[in-house]
């Protein structure tokens, strides 16, 4: 890693690496401004820097209204974390369609039940790739006898699949389950069938709990991308689903 003046960004017009994005030679270096962070360390990259000059891979990023988008691909890289996830091995899941599970579906899901088995019962929101997670947690959470410590499960934009995860309809008869997608991310046919799978077993007299699938552009709240939490109207959206929750979940303070 070249030192506190010097951060490599990687050539984003190479399409042979993940995301479009690679370590290149010394020609791709952007220079950071020297600054002194907290405590005197120097920061890895400042956000305000923006390299004009650099190319986002062809298709990813559309053409902007005030003309081209080149510059967020910097903005984009900065926010990519390693997923080291992929250097561990991977495992099957007997109850699982596909049965073979990938590491990320594997660790994080076990790390994410032992924590909500340490705090007693939780609320678990996920979001994207973390989608999946969520339901294989609960599903660890089943297999260990633990599935009454969530208390509520809210997806944002990831995937609602039952069959993946090994779960069923039945197992949400008495925890509250809420899908959420933004303005431009397509319905989602698996979200929607869970929810309808949940909701017909309530039709039945079967489970008490909620499930709701929010399509916030049919709500009228429009602008809101898939890094939500980064949007200007983000407090907007929690204020949606911390009020879904005070109203579904049961035993839930209102306190915020």
């Amino acid at each position: 890693m070249p030192d506190v003046g010097n951060a490599r960004v990687d050539d984003p017009t190479d399409r042979g690496h993940g995301h479009g994005l690679r370590g290149g030679d010394d020609t791709h270096l952007a220079r950071i401004a020297p600054g002194t962070a907290a405590g005197g360390r120097q920061p890895f990259a400042d956000r305000r820097d923006v390299r004009t000059d650099l190319v986002s891979r062809a298709g990813a990023l559309g053409p902007a209204p005030g003309g081209s988008g080149n510059a967020y691909a910097l903005e984009y890289y900065k926010q990519l974390v390693p997923n080291a996830e992929v250097t561990l091995p991977g495992s099957t899941c007997a109850s699982c369609d596909p049965k073979e599970l990938s590491p990320a579906n594997t660790w994080t899901p076990q790390n994410l039940a032992e924590l909500v088995e340490r705090l007693g019962g939780a609320i678990v929101v996920t979001h994207s790739q973390s989608g999946i997670m969520g339901h294989h947690m609960t599903r660890i959470l089943k297999e260990r006898g633990h599935l009454n410590l969530v208390k509520g499960l809210i997806t944002l934009e990831g995937s609602c699949s039952l069959a993946n995860s090994g779960l069923t309809a039945a197992d949400f008869d008495n925890i509250p389950y809420m899908a959420l997608k933004g303005d431009y991310t397509a319905t989602s046919t698996v979200c929607q069938e869970t929810v309808d799978a949940i909701n017909a077993r309530r039709a039945g007299k079967q489970g008490t709990a909620k499930a709701e699938y929010l399509k916030l552009d049919d709500m009228g709240i429009l602008g809101v991308t898939h890094m939500m939490m980064l949007d200007k109207k983000n407090l907007e959206i929690a204020d949606i689903m911390l009020g879904w929750v005070e109203k579904n979940v049961k035993g839930n303070s209102s306190r915020r």
